[in-house]
């Protein structure tokens, strides 16, 4: 087996490049080289670097100001359903409105530690989330809305589904197995 002399990585044989860094394609591994320990270290800087990630202070920021937000919200709508000053929001509905503010949050902070917070690409469960949540907030809308007698909005859901699976699937084929 041959192995890159940069980082130490497995070079499929034949290759005159390292699959992982880009380099020149070495012999031997280095002197002492443990691969599963070699691993075990780089899994663990993962870990640290993904842990110090998340306590940043800018992404703490982003978290403060979205449970803010989301708590805003539910008092909001909690207010506008307990008064009837609007006929939009009932306690029919009150939580589809609740479920569309949630996602439009979930949108919102994925975005943000997307743009502040460098190497973030954590984050798109985020936005997968918060699109799901609004198209089952405004599916459960359009029905009590246009009193549509035909229950659509279980199709719609089921269609996000596919739509997070189908993404999987191709994010998986495009970055390959490993």
């Amino acid at each position: 087996m041959v192995y890159c002399s940069k980082c130490s990585a497995e070079i499929p044989e034949g290759a005159s490049f390292c699959p992982k860094c880009g380099a020149e394609a070495g012999g031997a591994p280095p002197v002492g080289f443990d691969r599963h320990a070699d691993r075990h270290i780089r899994r663990q800087m993962r870990r640290e670097w993904r842990w110090g990630l998340f306590m940043s202070p800018e992404y703490r920021l982003i978290e403060a100001i979205s449970a803010g937000l989301i708590i805003i919200l539910l008092g909001v709508l909690l207010y506008l359903a307990a008064s009837g000053l609007t006929p939009l929001v009932t306690w029919a509905n009150f939580w589809a409105y609740l479920l569309i503010g949630i996602g439009g949050f979930l949108l919102l902070r994925a975005i943000l530690a997307l743009v502040l917070v460098p190497g973030s690409y954590y984050h798109f469960g985020g936005i997968i989330a918060g699109i799901i949540l609004i198209a089952i907030g405004m599916a459960w809308l359009s029905v009590s809305m246009f009193g549509w007698d035909r229950p659509l909005w279980p199709l719609i859901i089921v269609g996000g589904g596919v739509l997070v699976i189908a993404v999987g699937i191709a994010n998986y084929l495009a970055r390959g197995k490993g």
